[in-house]
């Protein structure tokens, strides 16, 4: 009888320790489907916008929208000859970050990025796929990129170094 009460106590023991390993196992897989979630929401949330970098800032104030407006629709419609953008609106042009002001370090900051965001995807992939015509124009130091999550834009980091490195040892 004692030998049996001590089988059964292994048993409870093992059968409660891989409950509490299960349970865990559920927890892992719950978090890893809401992030994954989450980081689909956010990449669904920023499919219509393109970031622009290296649009002149119009000045040192806010006041300068209009002028990122007209910039930036002159920008598209180089690109891929676009009347849409005409529909844009200046709600859906916006100058990202704090305004950079020249300092002993760097006397001409960069300019701020700009996000716009298009009423639909499809004009926003036409502009991406048509953006390398920037190359020869007047408008060659102006970049277009989809808008990263913060997520996105630190793999294409990773990626970018690793490029790099690879490069260099290349030249070696």
């Amino acid at each position: 009888v004692l030998t049996v009460t001590q089988q059964n106590q292994q048993i409870i023991q093992s059968m409660s320790s891989s409950i509490s390993k299960s349970k865990a196992v559920e927890d892992d897989i719950a978090r890893n489907v809401t992030e994954a979630l989450e980081d689909h929401k956010e990449r669904d949330d920023r499919r219509n916008n393109l970031i622009f970098f290296n649009v002149p800032e119009s000045g040192a104030t806010e006041d300068g929208e209009g002028d990122d407006i007209y910039k930036v629709k002159a920008v598209v419609r180089h690109v891929c000859q676009l009347t849409e953008v005409d529909e844009v609106t200046s709600p859906s042009i916006v100058r990202l970050g704090d305004i950079r002001k020249p300092s002993p370090d760097q006397p001409n900051p960069r300019p701020r990025p700009i996000k716009l965001v298009f009423p639909e995807s499809a004009i926003r992939d036409r502009v991406l796929k048509n953006a390398r015509r920037l190359k020869d124009s007047k408008f060659k130091k102006i970049g277009i990129s989809p808008d990263k999550t913060k997520k996105e834009r630190e793999e294409y980091e990773k990626a970018r170094k690793e490029f790099r490195r690879r490069k260099d040892v290349l030249k070696e």
